[in-house]
C-alpha cells in the first residue's frame, strides 16, 4: 500500500506524526523537506523503511495545498552561519 496523501482526522496520523518526530530526533542534524519510506504493519504500525533528506514528488502538491512557497522556507533554515 502506498499513502501519498492522508487525512489529518485519519486514524493512523498520531502514530504517523510520533515516527515522523522519532526519525527527526534520531537523525541529528535533519532538517528541512525529508521523505520517510514506511510499510504499515497491522499490529505494529508505521515501520520505517528509509529516510530520504531531499525533496520528494510530494513537494510540489504541499506547496500548493499550503499556499506558500517552502523552498523559500527551507533554503532560509540553512542560512544559519556554520560553525568553522
Amino acid at each position: 500500500m502506498t499513502i501519498n496523501a492522508l487525512a489529518l482526522d485519519d486514524a493512523r496520523a498520531p502514530a504517523l506524526a510520533r515516527t515522523a518526530q522519532a526519525v527527526a530526533r534520531a537523525v541529528p542534524g535533519l532538517r528541512g523537506f525529508v521523505g520517510i519510506d514506511l510499510v504499515w504493519h497491522p499490529q505494529r504500525g508505521p515501520v520505517v523503511i528509509e529516510v530520504n533528506p531531499r525533496l520528494t514528488c510530494a513537494f510540489v502538491g504541499l506547496s500548493a495545498a499550503l499556499g506558500r512557497p517552502l523552498a523559500a522556507e527551507i533554503l532560509a533554515l540553512h542560512e544559519e552561519p556554520v560553525d568553522a
